[in-house]
């Protein structure tokens, strides 16, 4: 599934793609500026620890019992997001 999102906007991924919270997903950033994502139930803030991704080929994989899965990016950009 694809998603955009907006610049300098957090997006929850699981409320966005209508995925069940905790599952496991795994995100390819098809865009050309590195994304940040986070794992936590409530939206970030700006001292929040993150994973830094950068564009493809590189992927990450989130955890199966998270709570969260938000993205961060200072661009637009469209992310592949796959159901582990």
């Amino acid at each position: 599934m694809n998603l955009t999102i907006k610049a300098r906007e957090y997006t929850n991924i699981y409320e966005k793609l209508a995925i069940t919270v905790g599952t496991q997903i795994t995100v390819s950033n098809n865009g050309s500026h590195d994304v940040r994502l986070y794992s936590d139930a409530y939206e970030p803030t700006a001292l929040s620890s993150y994973l830094l991704l950068r564009p493809t080929p590189f992927t990450a994989k989130n955890g199966s019992a998270d709570q969260g899965a938000w993205a961060f990016c200072t661009s637009d950009i469209t992310l592949d997001i796959k159901e582990s």
